[in-house]
């Protein structure tokens, strides 16, 4: 993977470049990959879903591993995170940990607590139509936001990367 290359602008590091996902992820498994910041890779069994028209989410988890959520339009293509009109997320990141005290999020608090996107995006390679079809991709979050559930008070980031390969519940 070639390193990015990193910018300086008032003491914070901008990344110039979008990384690859490593090739760790086992590119053939089948699951969510997930590697916040250098850690190790963490797997967790997966699937993907239509709640309702519009919105389409890959979710995955277990106990050990934590819980994932990626959401969407649905579709193939390049998706950065975004928030819509009334302050929600329409292209979405969120994984929580085992122990559920904070989450990650694709959102990036300012000095007043006010949210903006992270630089990424959600990649979609492979969009399957029917149940039992894959939905594949890769994600990346520079940063991503750890923020305590308790009170949604920002408490530090990391950079996080990972793929997909889940089947369709419908």
């Amino acid at each position: 993977m070639d390193e990015p290359t990193q910018l300086e602008t008032a003491g914070t590091a901008l990344l110039a470049a979008t990384p690859a996902v490593s090739q760790e992820a086992e590119p053939e498994a089948e699951g969510i990959f997930l590697k916040i910041g250098k850690g190790p890779w963490i797997r967790m069994e997966g699937l993907a879903y239509t709640p309702m028209e519009g919105i389409f989410i890959i979710a995955g988890g277990d106990e050990e591993s934590g819980s994932l959520s990626l959401s969407w339009t649905g579709g193939q293509g390049r998706f950065p995170w975004r928030l819509d009109r009334e302050g929600d997320q329409d292209i979405a990141f969120s994984y929580y940990p085992p122990s559920l005290d904070w989450v990650f999020t694709g959102l990036v608090p300012d000095s007043t607590q006010t949210f903006t996107d992270t630089r990424g995006a959600l990649v979609v390679t492979e969009f399957g139509q029917e149940t039992d079809e894959l939905v594949s991709g890769t994600f990346f979050l520079y940063p991503a936001t750890r923020l305590r559930v308790a009170d949604e008070k920002a408490t530090g980031s990391s950079p996080i990367e990972g793929r997909f390969r889940v089947r369709r519940a419908n």
